[in-house]
């Protein structure tokens, strides 16, 4: 989803760069700038529930931290907290 809209706002540059360049970078910049608030508040934003980046993911199919949480267990005497 981001990628298809970071393309949309790269094909319009491209499109208008030609006639006026300082135009065409200062609204790519300003849309990719709305992008990355939008995108950083999705992701912050904890009472929608997580959002996935890619639905692709395979890290996103394994939520089963139980190999994990018993070597933080392990190790976590060694730091003297």
């Amino acid at each position: 989803m981001v990628a298809e809209r970071v393309g949309q706002i790269e094909q319009e540059w491209a499109q208008r760069v030609g006639r006026c360049p300082l135009v065409a970078r200062r609204d790519a910049i300003f849309r990719l700038a709305l992008l990355q608030r939008a995108l950083r508040r999705r992701l912050l934003d904890t009472a929608r529930g997580r959002l996935t980046l890619c639905s692709k993911d395979p890290i996103a199919n394994q939520k089963d931290f139980s190999e994990l949480d018993a070597l933080v267990d392990q190790l976590w005497p060694a730091t003297g907290f």
